[in-house]
């Protein structure tokens, strides 16, 4: 509450620490809330990524269209905490159809792979092919089936949506701290 007060509170130079704020917690609300609708974790994915999206533009005081992905980059790899960039190293791991190994999923392979997942919701319609693991059902990681290969989820929706809700806490904070005053 104090936290929300303090951005609500800005001057107008740092009213884009007030828009990351309201955006974060309307694509979370929608993030959370499409599940009711529409049970998949791809339309969950998408509003984590135009959140993490949203928030990386303002920060950056980005003002013109486009460039989404390396928005989405800046935000996981500079607004991101050290400890959520680790955990999402080999938070998937990929296995071929023909072979039988297995290989995690680098951090930067892990962006490439949520942005996919958003690019295929948008671009092509695709909501069914992912989902998150879920503890309980699928013990150790639950696969999604892509052409030739099977990628493992190991993380859940809620360790997903905390990351960016930690990683937009600690950008707003960074914004309202360094912007010109």
């Amino acid at each position: 509450e104090k936290f929300v007060r303090k951005c609500e509170k800005l001057p107008k130079k740092k009213q884009n620490a007030m828009l990351m704020l309201h955006q974060t917690q309307r694509l979370i609300t929608l993030a959370d809330d499409i599940y009711k609708i529409r049970p998949r974790d791809s339309l969950r994915v998408l509003f984590l990524i135009i959140c993490a999206e949203v928030v990386a533009k303002l920060y950056k005081n980005f003002a013109g269209e486009g460039k989404v992905y390396e928005h989405v980059k800046v935000f996981f790899t500079k607004l991101c905490r050290l400890g959520d960039m680790k955990f999402l190293d080999n938070a998937f791991y990929i296995q071929t159809i023909e072979k039988r190994n297995k290989k995690g999923l680098c951090f930067n392979q892990v962006i490439d792979y949520l942005y996919k997942i958003r690019c295929d919701v948008v671009h092509e319609g695709c909501y069914w092919e992912f989902s998150f693991n879920r503890p309980g059902i699928q013990e150790t990681a639950t696969p999604n089936f892509r052409k030739h290969e099977l990628v493992y989820s190991k993380i859940t929706y809620d360790v997903l949506r905390n990351i960016v809700i930690r990683g937009a806490i600690r950008a707003i904070d960074d914004y309202i701290r360094n912007s010109e005053a």
